[in-house]
């Protein structure tokens, strides 16, 4: 009698197993993990999948600013960085992704990476977010004088090393170099 209680136990495990497959599948979580496991390693293999995988970057979000002052728009850029960071960094969704197109309205003077790190510290936004280096104006890379954390995860990528008389700045997560991507 014990054994054969065993085997039930044993048969009911294995059931509930191949009832939790079988719902990952329906629900798109395996079959979305495997998809992208299938992607990464025939990306690193050369094979050629036919648009079963999608594009290296997938697009969110276009927002029009309407900002009076490089302080407002360091903020904002501070903010949407986060944001950026919070979605692209989750489990099983780590991949290049263009979170934010933003178009400003007008210049509001020179806004440099110092200049979104201090927003970050004073308001605490480095609890989420790092940046422990900085490109100054020059384009030289620093240490930034304050504590933003002990992570460089801001890559500065803009003309000139300040957005000045730009109108588009990009924000993305770049799984390679494992950062958010501040681009105009």
């Amino acid at each position: 009698m014990k054994g054969l209680a065993i085997n039930v136990v044993g048969i009911m495990i294995i059931a509930l197993v191949g009832v939790a497959v079988l719902l990952m599948f329906i629900s798109g979580s395996l079959s979305s993990m495997t998809n992208s496991a299938f992607c990464y390693f025939s990306k690193y293999i050369g094979i050629s999948h036919s648009g079963i995988c999608e594009s290296k970057y997938s697009f969110s979000k276009t927002i029009k600013l309407n900002v009076d002052s490089k302080e407002e728009l360091a903020r904002y850029l501070g903010a949407y960085s986060i944001l950026c960071w919070k979605e692209a960094t989750k489990p099983l969704k780590k991949k290049d992704i263009i979170c934010y197109q933003i178009f400003l309205n007008k210049p509001v003077g020179k806004v440099s990476e110092f200049d979104i790190t201090h927003i970050l510290e004073t308001e605490g936004g480095c609890d989420e977010l790092q940046n422990s280096i900085i490109k100054n104006e020059t384009g030289a890379e620093i240490e930034y004088p304050g504590y933003c954390g002990d992570r460089d995860e801001i890559c500065w990528n803009v003309s000139g090393n300040v957005i000045e008389n730009q109108t588009l700045i990009l924000i993305k997560y770049d799984t390679e170099q494992n950062q958010i991507v501040i681009k105009c």
